[in-house]
């Protein structure tokens, strides 16, 4: 089955929230969806939202039993990184996690509909003719409206 050379839809992206919930792995949602494995890694990457933010100055695995007196820093001796498989690798989310509710860490959520929203925008502005958001364009009127009513060229 050869993958396809197109955008990733509405649908794509559906399946692709419901291979985070089931704990898929990237390779085995990008078969069903026919992508590449690293494509689906991008999507989630770039569409996931945090949810929750550590209140910890740094996510430290060893935090509940710091020998250091919990002053984290990263030159702590104590400093361990922590590292979720689920989060930081495959499938990229926190979406369906069993530990959700108990996690203190950084929790990453995938929102198909929020992610296909974003995809759609940016596709729109980058075929806008100007490579700026609509907020940068309606900042850089507010410099550039009253140079032009004082008479000043716009060339």
């Amino acid at each position: 089955m050869g993958k396809e050379m197109s955008h990733l839809t509405l649908q794509d992206r559906v399946i692709i929230e419901a291979g985070i919930r089931n704990n898929s792995t990237k390779t085995a949602i990008a078969s069903i969806i026919g992508k590449d494995k690293s494509t689906v890694g991008k999507e989630i990457r770039l569409h996931r939202t945090l949810r929750y933010k550590c209140p910890l100055p740094l996510e430290c695995a060893v935090y509940k039993k710091c020998p250091y007196g919990r002053s984290c820093t990263s030159d702590c001796p104590g400093y361990f990184p922590f590292h979720c498989g689920r989060r930081d690798r495959s499938p990229g989310a926190c979406n369906g996690c069993s530990y959700y509710s108990h996690c203190r860490f950084n929790k990453y959520f995938y929102d198909p509909q929020e992610a296909d929203h974003e995809y759609r925008e940016t596709l729109s502005d980058s075929r806008a003719g100007v490579n700026m958001t609509a907020a940068e364009a309606a900042r850089k009127a507010e410099v550039i409206k009253p140079l032009l009513k004082q008479g000043q060229s716009p060339l």
